[in-house]
């Protein structure tokens, strides 16, 4: 999940790249993607993240508007941004992502917290909690015969708040 807090908030047409998705990358909206040097897309950072262009996916891979078009739109880095995603690699909470948190990327395209050395692509603005609409399935038949319900419920997800820097810098 994505959403623009400040900033252009984005639709295919007006993000900043747009590019072919590796077949099978699994790209989640919100998650850390680089645009390769021969404009594909693929999920996180690779061992040297000067060499490409760094931003987030507006959409997930398997989304009917990426299928359609073969395209993924990228918002790259951009100063004064400020962006939510749920894309991180521990608990979204504040004793994992305390405000002001430096955070970087991880190769599988999840937001960590940084430490000295690494790349960072924000920092932790905020956490706000929103409610999302989930299925799920339970079999209420009698003798489990695997034929249940479909139920709507509805649940929250926390968000992660990253004031976005205009660029990769390392940390010392």
């Amino acid at each position: 999940m994505i959403n623009f807090k400040k900033g252009n908030g984005l639709t295919l047409q007006q993000a900043d790249k747009v590019g072919p998705v590796v077949s099978g990358e699994g790209v989640v909206a919100g998650m850390v993607v680089r645009v390769h040097t021969d404009g594909t897309i693929k999920k996180g950072v690779s061992g040297t993240p000067l060499s490409d262009l760094i931003g987030f996916a507006i959409n997930s891979q398997d989304d009917t508007d990426v299928t359609a078009s073969g395209k993924l739109g990228v918002f790259l880095l951009a100063n004064n941004a400020v962006l939510e995603t749920d894309q991180a690699a521990s608990t979204i909470n504040s004793t994992n992502y305390p405000i002001g948190k430096r955070l970087k990327a991880t190769t599988g395209g999840l937001l960590d917290a940084a430490v000295d050395g690494d790349f960072v692509v924000g920092h932790v603005e905020g956490i706000r909690s929103l409610p999302v609409v989930k299925t799920v399935n339970q079999d209420l038949s009698a003798g489990g015969d695997g034929l249940g319900n479909a139920h709507k419920i509805q649940t929250f997800t926390n968000l992660l708040g990253v004031k976005l820097e205009g660029y990769l810098w390392k940390t010392a």
